[in-house]
């Protein structure tokens, strides 16, 4: 089966993107920075001597500071109230220009990386459910995915995801395995 088969089992459409493409021209103008784009705890040094130090800069690129800020906060996970004073700060210290709709532009980031999650995740998951060792390893790992299904879906206009088992038999068949 394509990968197209197995988006079409779990209910990720062709153009997942489209609902948000829709709302991208409500984005607030400010100022392209140098962006990171993957600002995550294995990204980051703390020294005493010179604070943060940043790794692995072969995703930068040259954008919406607020969609670097959005982004580190999906890719984190923080709970709600450390997410609001990562929010904060970041606010309390990024130049006027850019904190302009910085709540609206947060949110909408914040929307892209769940979808975009749920799309690139479904392969990736698909293929580590496919080739689990044990039916347990296979039932929390597809349990994971629907959870991203879960959270991207409402940006393309998804309903409720496939249940675990559904899953697991997609990706068997995907990776054209026995079921």
């Amino acid at each position: 089966m394509a990968v197209e088969g197995l988006y079409q089992e779990l209910g990720v459409p062709a153009d997942p993107g489209r609902l948000l493409a829709e709302r991208a021209a409500g984005l607030s103008a400010r100022p392209f920075r140098l962006l990171h784009a993957d600002i995550h705890r294995k990204n980051m040094i703390l020294t005493e001597r010179a604070g943060v130090v940043f790794l692995d800069w072969e995703l930068a690129l040259w954008g919406d500071p607020v969609y670097d800020l959005a982004d580190h906060l999906h890719k984190t996970g923080y709970a709600r109230a450390d997410r609001e004073r990562v929010r904060a700060g970041w606010e309390r210290v990024a130049p006027a220009d850019c904190r302009v709709g910085l709540r609206e532009d947060a949110a909408y980031y914040a929307a892209y990386e769940e979808m975009k999650s749920a799309v690139v995740d479904t392969v990736r998951w698909g293929r580590r459910i496919a080739l689990a060792a044990t039916a347990a390893e296979r039932r929390g790992l597809a349990e994971e995915l629907r959870g991203k299904l879960l959270r991207g879906g409402p940006h393309w206009g998804g309903g409720m995801p496939v249940r675990p088992e559904g899953i697991e038999r997609a990706a068997v068949r995907w990776l054209g395995g026995e079921e």
